[in-house]
């Protein structure tokens, strides 16, 4: 029996050994923040950015959200406190699919007293075969500590910044290694291409859109979707693939919200400019303060608000 109890002591030290690992390094200050590098922060972020935010917003009480994906990254919460007075909470999800979006909207709602949600989104969003389930994973984390703690990722996650701590590695940010033009018509011949191609209607986004819409009016909280703009070359492609019907009626749907929807995706002169974008999706922090003022100031030029009869009767040519 002695052999037997001493086996289980000997086999658990590794475990005990692991778990303090795991605890000590804390690749996203789940438990503390003792353990203070040089670059243990950026090393995490660049891991997971939406899990190294999510888990940043474990510990405080919070009212307002914005969530979506890269493209909410452009609008700067810091310039709307500055110039609002509002304390937005920014979730970013690289690539981030409407099914995810509707998932952290949702959980924010059930573990914060939330008042005010803003979700930035695209038609490009819009399509059954959009999908992901990267948050199941997040959202398990952010519950459930065990579930961090023996995380093959977050091993492997505390092996690196502990490494880079102990033999001081450099990092290095990674820059594109083509240029703007190069990796603009790159895009546009295979992400834009992939997207478009392979598209049908998705009843079940609609409905899921509608029945967050209707929540957050019966819940009284203020709710407000803005549909980014796309450089007119992507827009180009999408029209090649026959999908401007298609647009149009999500632009129906986006239309009957009770909340506010604030379309920026539309044939405009600014979305002819490649000089107001990061690449054909991505516009850039310029714009991005423009729709922030727009926004915020409820004083639109270039958005079109879907209280406006002329919501759906976008123009897409000159």
């Amino acid at each position: 029996m002695k052999k037997f109890l001493k086996n289980i002591c000997l086999g658990l030290i590794p475990l005990g050994i692991y778990v303090v690992l795991i605890i000590s390094v804390d690749p996203y200050n789940y438990f503390n923040d003792s353990f203070k590098t040089k670059n243990k922060s950026k090393i995490s972020e660049t891991n997971n950015k939406a899990l190294n935010q999510i888990l940043s917003l474990k510990n405080i009480e919070f009212e307002k959200i914005i969530v979506g994906d890269s493209r909410v990254g452009a609008l700067n919460n810091d310039y709307i406190f500055e110039n609002y007075q509002l304390d937005f909470k920014k979730i970013v999800i690289p690539a981030a699919k409407l099914n995810e979006i509707n998932d952290l909207v949702y959980f924010m709602v059930s573990n914060q007293s939330i008042n005010e949600i803003i979700i930035g989104i695209n038609f490009n969003m819009f399509n059954d075969f959009a999908f992901s389930t990267r948050t199941d994973e997040i959202l398990k984390i952010y519950e459930k500590p065990l579930f961090y703690i023996f995380n093959f990722n977050i091993f492997k996650l505390s092996i690196k910044i502990l490494n880079n701590h102990l033999f001081k590695l450099d990092v290095s940010d990674s820059k594109p290694t083509i240029s703007k033009d190069e990796f603009w018509q790159q895009h546009l011949n295979t992400r834009s291409k992939w997207q478009y191609s392979r598209f049908k209607y998705p009843l079940e986004y609609a409905e899921k859109i509608k029945e967050l819409d209707d929540y957050c009016f019966e819940n009284d909280i203020k709710f407000t979707v803005i549909l980014f703009p796309h450089h007119y070359d992507d827009i180009k492609v999408l029209r090649s693939y026959n999908l401007i019907e298609d647009k149009k009626r999500f632009y129906a749907l986006m239309k009957e919200l009770n909340g506010l929807v604030i379309n920026y995706d539309y044939y405009h002169e600014k979305i002819l400019n490649s000089n107001n974008f990061d690449d054909p999706v991505h516009f850039n922090d310029e714009i991005g303060k423009i729709i922030v003022d727009e926004v915020f100031s409820n004083k639109l030029q270039w958005g079109i608000s879907n209280k406006d009869e002329n919501f759906t009767k976008i123009i897409y040519d000159n």
